[in-house]
């Protein structure tokens, strides 16, 4: 069977890197092709907005035409969108959030979804917002438990070259995503007090759990989420969270000790990063993202290329 998967090529280091830009697309890819007969190829939509995605619709439909392909599976509405504009190929979508969350991405989308053989929403909250019905399923962004683990403090610490008398909050993302609110989390830290926030970008996945394992907390403060997938790295790597009530973070760190939901008040914040940084305690509830292991996940998906694939 090979599949061609459809997703957003832009990067805003303007170095589109898959596994770096897009990890929890690169890293289902990679869980199903190591345990199913599944070739996978990519097309990488170059421009934003419609007009921008619309501009890859030639280079799509030779794509198609010239590979055989069983199954296009988009990431993203307006992939989507795109994808089933091409008649060739049964098309696949997963949504992961702001495409259904935010009205601008929400209308093509709905139009996508009713076009598309099978739709896939990373959470259940997702699914009813945009009123699914008949074939979809709730399947969420899986975590590589290989290589998402707990590391002694000290030795991640000597390997990223912190400074071990130091605090350290890692940011969910890049500073300069604006959908992630670092503003928030930059007034939150300067309450706290010495203590330097950390940005989360350009890293591969084994610098990021070292990341994890190295700092004392990390923090979200998003506008938007749906799954955060960094939230379930944390927590299998041990790192307490602090975050705001955003997509389905309370499902996964609700009752875990050492983690904490708070509102977008700074001062809230603050003090849940305090208590935090004074407890100076790892969490250790591995086990609650069990779940999300990304070989049960690619089980999941191959499961939907098998059922649709022509």
């Amino acid at each position: 069977m090979k599949v061609l998967i459809v997703c957003s090529g832009n990067s805003r280091s303007g170095r589109f890197r898959l596994e770096i830009d897009k990890p929890y697309v690169y890293e289902q890819v990679e869980a199903i092709r190591r345990q199913f007969d599944v070739e996978f190829d990519f097309f990488l939509i170059n421009g934003r907005g419609i007009r921008g995605y619309l501009s890859n619709l030639t280079a799509l439909r030779e794509k198609v035409q010239h590979d055989r392909f069983y199954i296009v599976h988009a990431h993203y509405g307006n992939s989507g969108f795109l994808s089933i504009m091409q008649k060739s190929v049964p098309v696949v979508i997963t949504f992961h959030g702001s495409d259904i969350d935010l009205l601008s991405g929400r209308v093509l989308s709905k139009i996508a979804m009713k076009m598309s053989v099978f739709n896939i929403f990373v959470t259940q909250r997702l699914a009813e917002k945009a009123r699914a019905k008949g074939n979809f399923a709730v399947i969420s962004c899986g975590v590589d438990l290989d290589k998402t683990f707990p590391v002694d403090v000290a030795e991640a610490r000597r390997r990223t070259g912190l400074d071990p008398g130091k605090k350290y909050a890692l940011f969910s993302s890049s500073f300069g995503n604006p959908d992630k609110n670092y503003e928030l989390a930059r007034r939150a830290a300067e309450l706290v007090g010495n203590i330097d926030l950390l940005e989360l970008s350009g890293f591969t996945r084994e610098q990021v759990n070292l990341l994890m394992n190295a700092v004392d907390l990390l923090i979200v403060t998003s506008l938007h989420e749906s799954g955060p997938l960094v939230v379930k790295e944390a927590v299998a790597c041990g790192c307490p969270v602090v975050s705001v009530d955003v997509g389905d973070v309370r499902e996964i760190i609700g009752g875990i000790q050492g983690c904490y939901l708070t509102s977008y008040d700074p001062a809230d914040i603050a003090a849940k990063m305090s208590a935090v940084l004074g407890s100076g305690a790892r969490t250790n509830d591995r086990n609650r993202i069990l779940s999300f292991d990304n070989k049960e996940i690619a089980r999941k998906v191959y499961d939907v290329y098998a059922r649709y694939a022509s």
